[in-house]
């Protein structure tokens, strides 16, 4: 069986986040640090041919953000599914 690379990112940081917020299923959208941290991904990531790869990404909005900064045009689109979501808590 050949190896293949998995790259997992997080998204970047959000109001609540910087709030100390928990925001579960929420959204709260990214702060300019977390769109700065987002670029600074999309810098880690120009060496690497992601045209091989299959983007696959929470369908919470911060990290549909996060991966459109962070791959921008490289990323013919990108793949949503929900057992990436967020654990919920409850009311």
């Amino acid at each position: 069986m050949t190896p293949h690379a998995l790259y997992v990112l997080r998204h970047g940081e959000t109001e609540w986040n910087a709030a100390g917020r928990m925001q579960g299923r929420l959204n709260s959208p990214l702060t300019e640090a977390g769109r700065a941290q987002a670029a600074r991904l999309s810098a880690l990531l120009q060496n690497i041919d992601i045209a091989a790869h299959d983007i696959w990404v929470s369908p919470q909005g911060r990290a549909i953000e996060t991966a459109a900064i962070a791959l921008g045009s490289r990323a013919q689109f990108l793949r949503t599914d929900d057992r990436l979501r967020e654990i919920s808590l409850g009311d």
